[in-house]
Order: structure tokens, then sequence, then C-alpha cells
């Protein structure tokens, strides 16, 4: 009997001295600005705060929204190490815009498993920064402004801007519209037939408007016949999808999205999430800002859209890039659905493997058919598989897994 009371006291203290399994990380965080408050054509320091509980490895996220909820402005830090209870700053530069609005600026926290793979957390509110006067930028004559053609568009347009317009050459019919049978779409395998437009615009499921900017952009269908030679590659990506290129659709944001998924044969949750991390679902967002004329799409040369010396080469929901798709500008610029309808149709070429040059350049690996997200990161790298590819593509999957289109800060306020 005393043999086994001694056993049990050796088992019990055992069982004490074990290491116990470490328990989540929790997270706080915070941001402040230097100068709080200031005017624009100056630069503000913005700084992060976070802490971790437990010791990890985290990106850290930090972006600016103006006082009408736009994100103008992003940092991002990977790889960044936490011993327990440890307190890091992250700090980041903004020049403020000429044309940046007076009022509250509302800075944001994110942190991500590295790579972007999964959200942990997320601060709203983490901070605030005040914008008090604007420096007038006198308009240049010959700017031309891309807005909506319709008279509901909700674009600020300089004074002396022209508005451009899509071609009206040859009219499209739109197809009959249908409530929607509610369908979601998946991602078809490589060789498989593609939808036609009307099932598609039959098929999916009616969603209000939570994007009011888009609206005039929304309605507005079509644009340019792509170029003969727009894809490169294989020669069906021109022969075969080129011509399916059409924008032919109208409805609202999320309906566009839906359209342009079920047209393509990708997920649909993978546009939503792609045109969350791209523009937050915005179509008035311009984006990768140069300073090479070259590079500047026509009538918006360096200076012409607000930013000294410089000139957006990235229009719209999903950013397409004027350098790299001139003959379908400037479609993309003024229609959503084209906008969309472009990115996907470049998406499918590369999910059908006829992008053959990406084994001629950098890779992380071998290039082939059938991988939807690796052709999600060829869409921001233009390699496959680098580094930068994959860190993308994981954001998008982040998106993905959280749903971010559904959560309370995305909706428009």
């Amino acid at each position: 009997m005393r043999r086994i009371t001694y056993l049990f006291t050796i088992l019990c203290l055992s069982l004490l001295l074990l290491p116990q399994a470490a328990s989540a990380a929790s997270f706080t965080t915070s941001a402040s600005a230097n100068p709080a408050s200031a005017a624009s054509g100056t630069t503000i320091t913005i700084t992060g705060v976070v802490n971790s509980s437990a010791a990890t490895k985290l990106l850290v996220d930090l972006e600016l929204y103006s006082p009408n909820g736009q994100k103008i402005f992003q940092q991002a830090w990977d790889n960044q190490s936490f011993s327990a209870g440890q307190t890091r700053n992250f700090s980041a530069s903004w020049a403020v815009p000429s044309n940046s609005a007076v009022g509250n600026y509302t800075i944001k926290i994110g942190i991500f498993k590295t790579g972007w793979a999964s959200l942990l957390f997320w601060n709203d509110t983490a901070g605030k920064l005040a914008i008090t006067s604007v420096v007038t930028v006198p308009p240049t004559p010959t700017a031309t402004k891309v807005v909506p053609p319709t008279p509901t568009a909700t674009k600020v347009v300089p004074p002396t801007a022209t508005p451009i317009v899509p071609p009206t050459a040859t009219p499209i019919v739109p197809p009959t519209a249908t409530s929607g049978t509610g369908r979601y779409f998946t991602t078809l395998p490589p060789g498989s037939v593609l939808p036609s437009e009307s099932e598609c615009a039959a098929a999916i499921k009616r969603r209000p408007e939570n994007k009011r900017m888009n609206v005039g952009y929304n309605a507005t269908r079509g644009g340019p016949k792509l170029a003969s030679n727009f894809f490169g590659g294989d020669p069906r990506s021109n022969t075969q999808i080129g011509p399916r290129v059409t924008g032919n659709f109208s409805g609202t944001t999320d309906e566009i999205l839906q359209w342009s998924a079920c047209k393509w044969g990708i997920d649909e949750n993978i546009v939503r999430a792609q045109a969350a991390v791209e523009s937050w679902w915005e179509q008035t967002t311009l984006g990768d800002w140069t300073s090479d004329a070259s590079r500047c799409a026509p009538g918006h040369g360096l200076g012409v859209d607000g930013q000294a010396g410089q000139c957006p080469e990235s229009w719209g929901i999903l950013q397409n890039r004027y350098p790299y798709e001139q003959s379908a500008w400037p479609g993309f610029a003024v229609s959503t659905a084209y906008n969309a309808d472009t990115t996907y149709a470049i998406w499918r070429a590369c999910y059908e493997g006829y992008d053959t040059w990406l084994n001629d350049v950098e890779r992380g690996q071998q290039y082939g058919a059938g991988d939807a997200m690796g052709c999600v990161g060829r869409w921001f790298a233009g390699r496959w598989h680098t580094q930068a590819a994959n860190d993308y593509s994981g954001r998008v999957q982040s998106y993905i897994d959280s749903r971010i289109w559904e959560q309370a800060t995305f909706q428009e306020p």
C-alpha cells in the first residue's frame, strides 16, 4: 500500500512539472500621429503601438482612412518577432497630398499571421489625426478627369475636367433582366465550357449597394475591344478569351463581382476578397503613382489627378494597370463591369495555362495550369509564386477567411 501511495505521489508531481501548453496570444494596439493636426502638403509620422501577450511572429498592418471612410495610406511590417508581453512601436511617414480633405482621419491597425495568412486582431479606431487646412492647387487647363458618364456620378470633378466617355460606336445590348436564382459560383477546372453573360446575369444573387461612390460606374456598360495581342503567351488567350471581354452588365457592386466570377469560372469569394484588397470595392480608387510621364494614361499627365509630379498607373475596383492594358482604356476606368471583366479574363488565361511566358522570367516554381491562387498572385506581382506573389495571395486568402466584405467596417458609412 505504501509503495502504491509513493508511486501515485511521484506521478502527481511529474504532471505538475510538465510544461503547460502555451495559450494563444492576445493583443492590445493603439496609434498616434505627430503632429496630431497638420495642413496638407506637410508630412505626418504615424506610429502604431502593438503589445502581444505571448511570444510570436506577426505581420503588423497600419492603415489610414479619410473622413469619408476611404483607405488612403497603408504600411505593413511582416515577420515581426515579439517576446511574451512585449510592446513594440511601428512608424511610417505620410506625405499629406495637397488635395486632402479637411477633417478627422482614422488610423486602423490589423494583426495578421506572417505572410497575411489570416487575421488575428483588428482595431478599427486605433487613433486619429486631423487635417486642418488644404493647399489649393490651380487646376491644369488641359486636365481630363475620368468620371462616370451618367448624371448619378458621385465623383468630384475639377472645374476644367472633360469626362471620358466609353466608345458607343457599337452599342451593347443588355441581357434580359431577371430576379436572379441565387447560385453560388465556384472555380471551374481548366478546359471547362464557361457560362454565357446572360446565364450569369440571370443566376446572380441580388444584393443592395454598399458603395454609393460606384453608382455611376456600375451603370456604365462596356468598353473598347481588346487588342489582338493583348495577352501575349499562348495565342488562345487572344483568340478564345480576349473576344469575350465586353463589360456588358450593370448592377450593384456585389452583383457585378458575382457576374464576373460566373462568367470566368472563378470562386465568387476570391473575387470579393481580391477587390477588397485592391480598392475596398471602390471604383474611384487610383493607385501605383509614378513620376514617369510615359506611364500616364491619356489626359492624366503628371500632377493632373492631385499628386504633384505624379500620375496613377492603376485604376478602379481591381486596380487595372494602364501601362500593361492600354487597349482596355478608358473602359476599366469608367465601367466597374469592364474593369472586373478584364481582370478575370486575365486570370482565366493564367488558370488555363496560357501564360507560358511565366516560365521565362523569375519564378518560385514552374508555372502550370489549374492554380487559382497562383494566378491571383500573378495579378499583383507579374511573376509565378515569388515571395511578393505569395504574400499578396495570402492576404486575399485572409480576407476570404474573415469574409471582410460582410464586416461592419467594410460597409459605406
